[in-house]
């Protein structure tokens, strides 16, 4: 390809949008597809509502639904991504759906009668998706976005793109705990279980319904098509639910007890500035070593380490070596413990998410202050408090840190 393929699922998501908005330029390309690349109605209507995500495909299959918008919204995009050899061999090409041997044993044991839970990998997973045998039940999942446009539309699946990438980044970097992906088999589904081996036999299968899991899917998807070595272990649940079973799973599974984002966040062991704030509270050389905890600390963990993540490392561009790690730690703990050695008050008090921002704030600046710092501290309680109610680093508080310095 001449552009990168992220590039071009872009692309084509937005001029799938306009598509679906025409009816006539729709069944035209619904037809198109099964007439010159043998391409199935269902699975070309899936591409363009996003019931199956354009990055999960292959780069035939893309190119297939890039000619034939290119012909009903009259744009030239095949030529700009694709490479004249592409383009012959790709438009003389036939989809063919790839098989899977029958009969699938999977090493597992059972829950209940009708649920198993063992283990897998992604390489099994990709063979599945391979032979289409994943699919999105839109009537079972949790609820898609409507995208209207005058008094025409349509459905499509909500993605969260960041928590994707999340997903890939750690499972890339081997940072990724294997949690579960759950596939629901249909009622009428050929199948057995033998005790002696631990291994559920399918004997037969339509196809699977992608219950949890979706953004994981999507993600080992990804990185399998940019790596096609890539493989990773993962959790795997088979249930045999009905559909109204299914809805309540969601539900169950949507119920469990949740964190407040910057609690969460602060979990996430592969994040710099987690690394920082754990080499300071281990650093014997660092005054406060020891005082930082998610509960009853001197310093609130999670708090911290978002404020240091806005100083230092944020947007994707930063840089987050292991080098620049260290210099950062480094580079807080001796300003922190210059203040704290000129004003020992400072090394028996709790501090609050406002006093933290007032100190990195000032440690953060290539000309930092100490007795500047102190003083702004002690005029705390004169700050626009309603600027600090949300616990989240954002410039509105560095503009009240900066009048507050002015009184």
């Amino acid at each position: 390809m001449l552009k990168p393929k992220e590039e071009l699922v872009n692309k084509l998501t937005t001029l799938s949008g306009n598509i679906l908005f025409d009816k006539e330029k729709e069944n035209n390309v619904l037809s198109n597809m099964k007439t010159e690349f043998n391409i199935p109605t269902g699975m070309t209507m899936d591409l363009l509502t996003d019931r199956t995500n354009l990055n999960d495909v292959s780069e035939f299959i893309l190119f297939a639904l890039c000619k034939n918008l290119d012909t009903e919204l009259n744009k030239h995009n095949v030529d700009k991504f694709y490479t004249p050899i592409e383009i012959a061999g790709y438009s003389a090409s036939k989809f063919k759906e790839e098989t899977i041997n029958f009969p699938i044993e999977i090493k597992c044991v059972p829950v209940t009668a009708d649920q198993w839970i063992g283990t897998t990998d992604v390489n099994f997973i990709m063979k599945l998706r391979k032979a289409q045998l994943i699919n999105y039940n839109a009537n079972a999942q949790r609820t898609l976005q409507k995208v209207v446009k005058g008094e025409k539309s349509y459905y499509k699946i909500t993605l969260n793109k960041d928590a994707i990438n999340k997903i890939s980044e750690n499972m890339d970097n081997g940072n990724y705990i294997p949690n579960t992906i759950t596939l629901n088999m249909p009622d009428i589904t050929d199948y057995s279980y033998d005790d002696n081996k631990s291994v559920l036999i399918i004997k037969s299968l339509d196809h699977f319904d992608i219950s949890d899991g979706y953004h994981r899917y999507i993600a080992m998807s990804q990185l399998k098509d940019k790596n096609p070595d890539f493989n990773y272990p993962m959790e795997l649940r088979i249930i045999m639910f009905p559909e109204d079973k299914v809805k309540q799973f969601i539900y169950q599974e949507d119920q469990k007890t949740k964190m407040r984002k910057i609690d969460s966040d602060s979990m996430n062991m592969s994040a710099p500035e987690n690394l920082v704030v754990e080499r300071l509270n281990r650093d014997s050389m660092f005054n406060l070593k020891g005082t930082i905890s998610r509960n009853a600390g001197t310093i609130n963990y999670g708090e911290f380490a978002s404020i240091i993540k806005y100083f230092y490392f944020k947007g994707q561009t930063a840089d987050k070596s292991v080098k620049h790690i260290i210099e950062v730690e480094n580079d807080i703990k001796n300003r922190f413990n210059s203040l704290t050695e000129a004003h020992t008050d400072l090394l028996e008090k709790d501090y609050s998410f406002t006093e933290l921002m007032i100190i990195m704030y000032n440690l953060s600046n290539d000309n930092y202050d100490i007795e500047k710092t102190y003083q702004t501290l002690n005029k705390v309680n004169e700050i626009d408090s309603k600027v600090f109610t949300v616990k989240v680093p954002r410039k509105g508080m560095i503009s009240a840190i900066k009048q507050l310095e002015e009184v």
